[in-house]
């Protein structure tokens, strides 16, 4: 009888901390900080840490005191901005690790099993992260009934994790993982909104919106 018995087994882990400082002053200066550390088991000793802060700031210019004068007709005028970066892990686990696997081989004119290197290993391998810049502003007019917002974003992602292709020379062994990719998108976005009502019972909104998108790879 033909016996068999097989298994595998894995372990991974991510630590995460963060911290975020807040101020607002007569509601009118806005400001938030975070900052967070995460730790993955997907990537090599030395390169496991992640550092991702972020910062947004508005300004409620409509609560100014030289805006008084405009109170009668606009409601509503705030200047956002805000950058801020994230980072993302999404490769295998044990992917920067070479794998090794059973091969027929011949020794001395005798057949046998031996190792053969099934994945290359990457031991480089680290976070990639996205840095995404905003810049708005909100605007309200006529007790709030036409609103709109005009935004500008950039938004670039660098150290993309890809698996390249290898040279035919090299055999069947597999790629690791390297950062390799970059990937651009920046635009414009403007959407305006009409919200009233008509008697008592009926009320209605008309809206619409542009936008505009530049992507590069």
């Amino acid at each position: 009888d033909k016996v068999s018995n097989g298994g595998s087994a894995s372990d991974w882990a991510i630590y995460s901390g963060f911290a975020r400082a807040t101020y607002n002053y007569d509601e009118k200066y806005l400001l938030e900080f975070n900052i967070r550390n995460d730790y993955s088991s997907y990537f090599a000793k030395g390169n496991r840490s992640g550092v991702f802060p972020s910062f947004s700031a508005g300004w409620r210019i409509s609560e100014e005191s030289f805006m008084q004068g405009a109170s009668d007709y606009l409601s509503n005028l705030k200047l956002r901005v805000s950058w801020g970066k994230t980072g993302n892990n999404s490769t295998g686990n044990y992917d920067w690790q070479a794998n090794y696997a059973t091969g027929n081989v011949v020794i001395d004119g005798e057949g046998t099993k031996g190792l053969v290197r099934k994945k290359l290993s990457n031991d480089k391998l680290h976070w990639e992260s996205t840095a995404t810049t905003d810049i708005g502003l909100d605007f309200g007019f006529f007790n709030n009934r036409l609103t709109g917002e005009i935004d500008y974003y950039n938004k670039y992602t660098s150290d993309i994790l890809y698996h390249p292709e290898l040279y035919l020379s090299m055999g069947v062994v597999g790629s690791a993982p390297e950062n390799l990719g970059e990937v651009r998108n920046r635009g414009v976005e403007f959407t305006l909104n009409w919200n009233d009502r008509i008697g008592k019972d009926f009320e209605y909104r008309v809206g619409m919106n542009f936008s505009f998108n530049a992507n590069k790879v």
